[in-house]
């Protein structure tokens, strides 16, 4: 397992709680302000992870970059592998993806965690952080069955990527079946097809904030 060289695990941890501290912060402070969940997008998710980064960066010096092509081979095409907000300082490296669920849509994270699979290289980690909007969650728990179940284990949950009649199929040792289709799977089958030996990684939970009827999880994920 791909393990970042610039940190320690503990240190991701650290990381991965504090952005969704200060994402379920501003989602709460946004909701007090009268920002409503129709008003809410997911776009709008890059301004609570910028300022993270920035009100820290006088001491840290974090450079960032959004919509950044993490390509990581030459066959693949831009917009494939877009990754949604990277953090360099040196040779320290975050690559971080977001959603925003508004409605259960298990098949764009699994997407989300190829994507973040997908580039080769041990200098950064690699972080997936889940925001709820009041609808996708029922007493205070998540209505994503894979969200609920990665946050509810006791351990990294393990993800194997396959080819089945040309189709991408996902698998874990999870409690619950995976589903790719439509776009969702021709878009995990086109990045599988830039790099064959993506096939399996791990994702586990680094961060989980309940604040005011916010919820937001971060998941860290590894390649093997």
């Amino acid at each position: 397992m791909e393990t970042p060289s610039f940190v320690e695990h503990s240190k991701i941890v650290n990381l991965g709680s504090a952005l969704a501290m200060a994402t379920a912060e501003w989602l709460a402070a946004k909701a007090q302000s009268g920002f409503t969940e129709s008003l809410m997008s997911e776009a709008l998710l890059i301004i609570p992870l910028v300022e993270y980064f920035t009100g820290h960066g006088k001491s840290t010096g974090w450079n960032l970059t959004g919509e950044s092509p993490e390509l990581g081979h030459g066959l693949a095409k831009p917009g494939d592998v877009n990754i949604d907000l990277v953090a360099e300082r040196g040779e320290e490296k975050v690559l971080l993806e977001f959603k925003y669920l508004k409605k259960v849509g298990d098949q764009r994270l699994i997407k989300d965690m190829v994507k973040l699979a997908f580039p080769k290289g041990v200098n950064y980690a690699r972080l997936l952080l889940v925001a709820h909007s009041a609808s996708c969650q029922a007493h205070g728990q998540s209505k994503s069955p894979l969200v609920r179940a990665i946050t509810s284990a006791d351990r990294p949950a393990a993800f194997q990527l396959a080819k089945q009649d040309s189709l991408a199929k996902v698998r874990s040792d999870l409690d619950i079946g995976h589903s790719l289709t439509g776009d969702e799977e021709k878009h995990v089958s086109r990045i599988m097809s830039y790099d064959p030996s993506l096939a399996d990684f791990v994702v586990g939970t680094v961060g989980d904030c309940r604040n005011a009827g916010e919820n937001v999880s971060v998941f860290s994920v590894s390649r093997l």
